[in-house]
């Protein structure tokens, strides 16, 4: 009796040991190196701890998930000591006790408020030189520019703006709300465009930009965020080359079903393997459209007493 209550106690202890997630944890601080732990949990709990869905799930055993603040990152190439060094770190990682995903997240008060957000901009290109800004709105999932940005836009422009001009980009419809001293109020809408960022279908986006744009070696620091920006090269759906810098963000989560959330001149958000990145800069041969500034933002716009033409 004995000898099969130890055969039974092996048989059931063994598997739930075995259920310990070794995954290798690293946590990092710019400037400070990083320390190590393990996951613990599985990977199917520490997917929903992070809200994200089949990420660390399909994830290869070996892949090191790397937590920065808020933000988190998985890293299939670069040893521990490599990772490391990036974050300033010098030897080799210290070891971290008793470490909880749901606790770092809770201490870093941690989650993704998609709050307004204001990105100010310039664009570059060979008849045309300005900075404006917008507003991009998660909760409404529209993007507005006042006309505050449009007059700042074109302020050295030959051809003055004689018209209030507001803007909302939204439901793949970009709508101008003009008030013109001699027509009045009108409203028009047009799509905004079928490219790699607006279309309708956000699987058609992403199956593209997978397919037509590759991820570079080259990185850079960002103004915007502690991690490194990523670069992407890659051809448009008019056939032009095209050049995209993205930021990893931690305080805007895009779900797993939306690829882009894009505003004015294409720039806004990319969800990435389920990471969240700020469209820092899009550049092509004779263009260059640049991020210049995030912050929180509001906006207020009444878009009554228009008059609605037809749509182009």
């Amino acid at each position: 009796m004995k000898t099969l209550f130890f055969l039974f106690c092996c048989f059931v202890v063994v598997p739930f040991l075995n259920a310990q997630n070794d995954r290798i944890v690293l946590v990092c601080e710019q400037g400070k190196g990083c320390e190590q732990t393990t996951l613990g949990i599985s990977d199917e709990e520490a997917d929903v701890v992070l809200s994200k869905t089949n990420w660390l799930t399909q994830a290869p055993k070996n892949a090191i998930l790397v937590l920065n603040l808020c933000f988190h990152n998985l890293e299939e190439k670069k040893n521990i000591n490599q990772i490391h060094a990036e974050f300033g770190g010098s030897n080799t990682p210290q070891p971290i006790a008793n470490f909880t995903l749901s606790h770092y997240k809770e201490i870093k008060n941690c989650g993704c408020p998609n709050s307004t957000k204001r990105i100010e901009f310039s664009i570059n290109a060979k008849d045309f030189n300005g900075s404006a800004y917008y507003f991009h709105n998660f909760q409404k999932q529209e993007a507005f520019m006042p006309n505050d940005a449009y007059q700042k836009l074109f302020a050295n422009s030959p051809d003055k703006m004689n018209a209030i001009v507001n803007s909302i980009f939204k439901n793949d419809q970009f709508i101008n709300y003009i008030d013109h001293p001699e027509v009045g109020k009108i409203q028009m809408s047009m799509p905004i465009g079928v490219n790699v960022f607006n279309a309708k279908g956000r699987k058609m986006n992403l199956e593209y930009f997978e397919s037509n744009f590759e991820k570079q070696k080259e990185t850079r620091k960002s103004i915007f965020s502690l991690l490194p920006e990523i670069s992407y090269k890659g051809i448009d759906m008019e056939g032009n080359m095209m050049t995209i810098w993205l930021a990893p963000v931690a305080d805007v989560c895009l779900s797993s079903d939306i690829f882009d959330s894009t505003g004015a001149f294409a720039l806004g958000y990319l969800n990435i393997h389920q990471s969240t990145y700020l469209i820092t800069e899009i550049s092509a041969s004779d263009l260059e459209i640049k991020a210049t500034k995030l912050s929180e933002g509001s906006y207020n716009f009444n878009p009554t007493g228009y008059q609605t033409l037809p749509n182009f």
